[in-house]
């Protein structure tokens, strides 16, 4: 059985990310020209969004020092961060990471290199406090507080002064072999996630990135296993929270979070979703999906 995920809905948005174009054929230019931007499917997003993109370059074209600046479509400057992906063997930059945060005032855009870096352009300032005991981001919206061990993931996000949600959790249950027979269902096995590392990757201007590693530890025993990787990514003005978890696989019957604790939820090969509470109880809920090419996905 194939891991089954779940995401704060409420608190998570999908990255929109912009597709860059650069100029083919011909020989290397002697400096990087401007790189024009739109929106994938030519959508801009509803509201300011933070975004994150990367743009290819010829070798030899780009310093590694090299500065640039973002405009929308009527010349209005934009917040940029950027760092290296990649370099060239001559040390010019091969890729480039960028991020700002843009929303559906422009449907295009232009990167362009420049000599020095722009004076600071208004943002709401992105904060990172870090302590012995977690860390905290501040995007001038939204405040999440992040402990460096335990089983939260994200110890509570606090939105204009308004506590939104606590205790959020990585929740995992194991099924010991396939399914079978009613008279032969597999046992199945709770886990929560254990914080081993907490790594902040970036801290500003535009966009925070902070890495959470550790394992899932059996609720009831003491077996570790399951290493896990989650980034949370924040960005300056925003009150939305991006997220990439990442799992090994085995016979996992349901990976959920619960922003509280207090619920989980599961999915089966039947499409079927349920939410339940963690303590004994009844289900809430239950809905069926539909089969897509022999899977079945929630409806």
């Amino acid at each position: 059985m194939k891991p089954l995920s779940f995401a704060w809905s409420c608190l998570f948005r999908v990255s929109i990310v912009l597709a860059s174009v650069l100029p083919l054929g011909g020989a290397l230019a002697a400096a990087p020209a401007p790189v024009p931007l739109t929106w994938l499917g030519q959508t801009p997003a509803p509201l300011p969004t933070g975004v994150s993109w990367g743009v290819p370059w010829p070798q030899g074209t780009v310093p590694k020092t090299q500065a640039f600046a973002l405009t929308s479509a009527d010349g209005k400057a934009l917040p940029l961060q950027t760092w290296p992906l990649a370099y060239w063997p001559d040390g010019s930059l091969k890729w480039s990471g960028f991020a700002t945060v843009a929303g559906p005032e422009s449907s295009a855009f232009t990167l362009a290199p420049v000599e020095s870096a722009p004076a600071t352009v208004s943002v709401t300032a992105l904060r990172v406090r870090q302590s012995d005991t977690g860390i905290e981001i501040d995007t001038g919206k939204l405040r999440a507080r992040l402990t460096r061990w335990g089983a939260n993931l994200i110890d509570s996000l606090t939105v204009d002064g308004r506590e939104v949600a606590r205790a959020g959790r990585l929740v995992c249950i194991v099924q010991h072999g396939p399914d079978g027979a009613v008279e032969e269902s597999p046992r199945r096995e709770r886990f929560t996630g254990r914080i081993s590392n907490l790594t902040v990757e970036q801290s500003g201007p535009v966009r925070a990135v902070v890495k959470i590693e550790g394992t899932h530890k059996a609720v009831a025993g003491s077996r570790e296993w399951l290493p896990f990787v989650v980034r949370l990514y924040f960005y300056a003005g925003s009150d939305a929270v991006l997220g990439e978890w990442r799992a090994h696989e085995d016979w996992i019957h349901a990976l959920a979070v619960s922003p509280d604790g207090t619920r989980i939820a599961s999915g089966d090969w039947t499409g079927a979703v349920r939410v339940r509470p963690t303590t004994a109880g009844g289900e809430r809920n239950p809905r069926r999906g539909k089969r897509r090419r022999g899977r079945r996905t929630p409806q």
